[in-house]
C-alpha cells in the first residue's frame, strides 16, 4: 500500500508539473493588483507572477485550515487525558476488587485459612465506593 501511495503522488506531481510547463507563458505573466476602499486613495502593487500568486493563495489557503483545526486537536488531546485518568483509576479498582474476591474466595467454609478482619473493610464501605 506504501508504494501505492508513492506512485499515487508522484503522477498527482508530474501531473501538475505537466500544467505548469503547458501554461509556462500563464504563470511567468505579471499582473498588478489594485485596491481600491473608496475611503484611501486606490492602491496598486507591484507587478506579481501569476506563480507567485497562486502559490501565496495555496500557503493562505493551508495556513487557515491548519490553524481552524488546530484548538480541535488541543481539545481532543485534553479529552484523551481525562480518559486514560479514569482508565488508570478503573484499572486500580479492578484490581483492588480482585485482591478482595481472591482473598474471599480463599476463606470459603471448608477452608482452614484464617480470616484477616483488618484487610477487609466493611460492607457499607464497599456500597459507598461504587
Amino acid at each position: 500500500m506504501k508504494k501505492v501511495k508513492i506512485a499515487f503522488w508522484a503522477l498527482v506531481v508530474a501531473f501538475l508539473g505537466l500544467i505548469v510547463y503547458q501554461n509556462q507563458e500563464f504563470f511567468l505573466f505579471r499582473n498588478r493588483i489594485g485596491f481600491n476602499l473608496g475611503v484611501i486613495e486606490p492602491y496598486t502593487s507591484p507587478a506579481i507572477y501569476n506563480a507567485v500568486l497562486f502559490l501565496g493563495c495555496f500557503v493562505v489557503g493551508f495556513l487557515l485550515a491548519y490553524f481552524s483545526s488546530l484548538f480541535d486537536r488541543f481539545r481532543a488531546n485534553k479529552i484523551v487525558r481525562q480518559l486514560n485518568a479514569t482508565i488508570e483509576a478503573q484499572k486500580k479498582q479492578i484490581d483492588s476488587l480482585t485482591s478482595e474476591l481472591a482473598q474471599a474466595k480463599a476463606h470459603l467454609p471448608g477452608n482452614d485459612a484464617p480470616l484477616d478482619v483488618a484487610a477487609t473493610p466493611p460492607a457499607e464501605g464497599r456500597q459507598a465506593r461504587l
